[in-house]
């Protein structure tokens, strides 16, 4: 099953009072960025759920207990103190993208197929950026030229 995704959630501050506020814009950064990105079997189940749990018809897919929201600071947050959790260093939520390339490669995934689900402009920036080598990967290329 296919979601569109099109709207981006942004933090502004409005120059006048200071103040934060949470501003949903119909467009994304680029035009790559506007795709269907398929999803996980696990994936699905795990979003119905939370629909479920929500008992709402509002097409947010993690909000606060009001519906509304939720700042984007408050993701950074949340996720600081999973990996604080986990024993792991402070890291940002970008990482995220970079653990999703490698471990596709790392499966043997197409770059190019994995340079369009990040919404790259070419394969080049995926593959430059956004992977990886660990050093079982590196021993076991060499290996590769055992079989030679």
């Amino acid at each position: 099953m296919y979601y569109p995704c099109f709207k981006e959630l942004v933090a502004v501050k409005d120059r006048k009072t200071g103040k934060q506020g949470l501003v949903v814009q119909d467009t994304t950064k680029t035009s790559k960025s506007i795709r269907t990105i398929p999803l996980t079997n696990r994936a699905l189940v795990l979003l119905k759920e939370l629909k479920t749990k929500q008992q709402s018809k509002i097409n947010i897919v993690f909000c606060t207990k009001n519906y509304t929201y939720y700042y984007p600071k408050n993701f950074r947050n949340a996720f600081q103190s999973i990996l604080k959790k986990a024993g792991l260093e402070k890291m940002g939520l970008h990482v995220l993208r970079h653990t999703f390339a490698t471990r596709l490669f790392e499966k043997g995934a197409n770059p190019k197929i994995v340079s369009t689900l990040l919404g790259h402009a070419n394969v080049g920036i995926t593959l430059d950026i956004y992977t990886h080598v660990e050093p079982q990967q590196m021993k076991d290329t060499i290996r590769l030229l055992e079989s030679i």
